[in-house]
C-alpha cells in the first residue's frame, strides 16, 4: 500500500505540476482551481494514510502484540 499510494501521488504530480505552471499566467475559473486544490487534498490524505499504516506496521513488528500472541520480530533496536 505504501509504494502505490507513493506511485499515484507521484504520477499525479508528474501531471499536474506542468499543466500548473503553463496554466499560471493564463485565467482559470474558480471551478479549476477548486478541483485542483482538492485532488492536491486527497493525494496528501492518501500518502498520510500509507504513511500511518507503515508506522504502525513497524511498531507492531517491534513491540508485538500479546493480545495476539505476536511476539516481536524486530529486536535491532532494544
Amino acid at each position: 500500500f505504501f509504494v502505490v499510494a507513493n506511485a499515484v501521488a507521484c504520477v499525479y504530480g508528474f501531471l499536474t505540476a506542468p499543466i500548473s505552471l503553463l496554466k499560471a499566467k493564463a485565467k482559470c475559473s474558480i471551478a479549476a482551481k477548486f478541483l485542483v486544490f482538492l485532488l492536491d487534498l486527497a493525494m496528501v490524505a492518501l500518502v498520510m494514510a500509507a504513511v500511518s499504516v507503515a508506522a504502525a506496521i513497524s511498531y507492531l513488528g517491534q513491540e508485538g502484540n500479546s493480545h495476539t500472541h505476536w511476539s516481536p520480530i524486530c529486536n535491532n533496536f532494544d
